[in-house]
């Protein structure tokens, strides 16, 4: 049986009659291809088996079935819109949460931006921080809201509109150290909120005090980040706390200061000049865990710290790495996956002085001091908790570089095989970008956390067995099957109720749809 592997830009074409022509005549194959069919078509069947199967079975928590629309389910259950400015959820937000026990934690919507809550059920509202509380709500930081129907909640035995439930302003984060360590011994910092609860960690990282460097942050993006609050404003200014000393950091990312930095380190007024131009090449706060990469605006607002962010060189900010950012979202959502996502930096970034000889490159520089250096490279791994599989990649800060040597590559390029990832990777300019294993990674930067992996996070398996499977489900004269990907089945083989996927024909004479229901998140 012939399977056609996809190649990058291509959708491969197979003339099913000529070579069922060719196969059949040949008496010693019949019975293998007949029991090749045989099994095929068994192995669809029970795919559909199970579609049926999971559609009738209740839902965890008698959710409402997942095929009811928001109009039905409303009627006598509460739907709510998240959507920034338009939606239910008002300003100043309150955090979501789910409780188990003493534990909060977030209550996502779906990828729409939709959170169902059956009538009966309860969420609870949370503003914390000093002089804040949900208004009109004698002083309470937390409720307990009940659901009633559409868009009403019991709180305090009160019936009210879910978005009349608002704090008096947003949700206060907070910095803090733990007892833990993490690399050489280095201090070990979460970003969260502090609730009656507990401390809801959201971000994770490990810092050098000395240097004032964080090596890496750490977060779990959730498969329904496609819901995610789009244009949320920022806060209007940056997090600073305790973590720079006598440093007034943010002074350091502002244009003229780092003329006078890179002056100073270059000693030529003319060269600083010429890698400085205002607003268009100049370093950026690079976020690591990027705002973007959470749902609520509360918690967007939370990546907004000084330790959450290294000196980025502008061209490389918006080009390669914003676009992996996307591209780490899309995947995530797509194939329906919650992920541990890593960021950090590793070296420092040189620039010839007015001698040609290279000198580090810092975002402070006062007398002989130096701290804050800007590293030379940004990386990002993702990683499936569930199969273990992840992938490694690396952007390199310095769009000044004259060409593409070897020395830029610190591991084994794959991006080839990472078929989901939109970037122009041989970009100077957007920052030359590359796709590793972790393993491979990990070599090169010893600062990564040690975390077992069996693989490497891509569709590209998925897409051979379905071409496999679509020349012997459809034997017509011309056929274009699409791919779909890995994530459409779960481990032990079963359909994945959780995403949409199509496998179609482009042909006219025939088109075939597997299509699912997506989690449309009920509560």
């Amino acid at each position: 049986m012939p399977c056609v592997r996809q190649t990058e830009g291509e959708i491969p074409r197979i003339n099913f009659t000529e070579w069922y022509k060719r196969e059949l005549a040949d008496p010693e194959t019949r019975h293998e291809v007949k029991k090749h069919l045989n099994g095929t078509m068994l192995w669809i069947v029970s795919i559909f088996v199970h579609i049926l199967l999971v559609a009738a079975r209740p839902t965890e928590n008698d959710v409402e079935n997942d095929n009811a629309t928001d109009t039905e389910f409303a009627r006598n259950n509460c739907v709510l819109s998240t959507r920034y400015k338009y939606g239910d959820l008002k300003e100043p937000q309150p955090l979501i949460l789910t409780r188990n026990g003493t534990v909060s934690t977030i209550l996502y919507p779906n990828v729409n931006g939709t959170l169902k809550v059956q009538a009966g059920r309860s969420i609870y509202l949370a503003c914390p921080g000093k002089r804040n509380s949900l208004r009109d709500m004698d002083y309470a930081q937390e409720v307990k809201a009940t659901c009633v129907k559409n868009k009403i909640f019991q709180v305090n035995g009160e019936n009210r509109n879910f978005s009349s439930l608002t704090c008096y302003r947003l949700p206060e984060h907070t910095a803090r150290r733990t007892k833990s360590s993490c690399y050489n011994r280095n201090t070990h910092v979460e970003i969260g909120f502090n609730l009656s609860t507990n401390f809801l960690r959201v971000i994770e990282l490990c810092r050098d005090e000395k240097t004032y460097n964080t090596y890496y942050t750490k977060f779990r993006m959730t498969k329904l980040i496609g819901g995610y609050q789009r244009s949320y404003p920022r806060p209007p200014k940056w997090m600073v706390g305790d973590y720079y000393g006598k440093i007034d950091i943010n002074w350091q990312y502002n244009f003229n200061t780092q003329l006078v930095t890179l002056e100073k380190l270059l000693n030529s007024s003319e060269l600083a000049k010429s890698h400085l131009t205002k607003s268009r090449q100049f370093l950026s706060r690079g976020h690591m865990a990027a705002k973007a990469d959470f749902v609520y605006g509360a918690l967007q607002s939370l990546t907004f710290w000084y330790i959450n962010a290294a000196p980025q060189w502008m061209s490389f900010n918006a080009g390669n790495w914003e676009m992996l950012e996307a591209s780490v979202r899309n995947f995530a959502t797509d194939r329906s996956l919650d992920l541990d996502v890593y960021t950090g930096v590793h070296g420092q970034m040189t620039l010839p002085n007015a001698s040609g000889k290279q000198k580090d490159i810092y975002l402070y520089a006062n007398g002989t001091t130096r701290a804050v250096p800007v590293p030379k490279f940004y990386w990002k791994i993702i990683y499936d908790p569930r199969s273990k599989k992840g992938t490694a990649f690396v952007g390199l800060n310095d769009p000044f570089i004259k060409s593409i040597t070897e020395d830029i590559y610190i591991c084994s390029d794959i991006s080839s095989k990472i078929k989901w990832l939109m970037w122009s990777p041989d970009d100077i300019k957007a920052g030359i970008s590359y796709a590793c294993t972790v393993d491979d990674l990990r070599e090169a930067i010893p600062t990564i956390p040690k975390f077992q992996t069996v693989g490497v996070l891509t569709d590209q398996k998925f897409r051979t067995s379905c071409f496999s499977i679509g020349q012997t489900l459809w034997p017509v004269d011309e056929c274009q099957l699409l791919s779909t990907d890995e994530a459409s089945f779960t481990n032990n083989g079963m359909f994945n109720r959780y995403n949409e996927h199509t496998w179609s024909a482009e042909n006219s004479r025939l088109r075939r749809k597997i299509s699912t229901d997506k989690d449309t998140r009920t509560f």
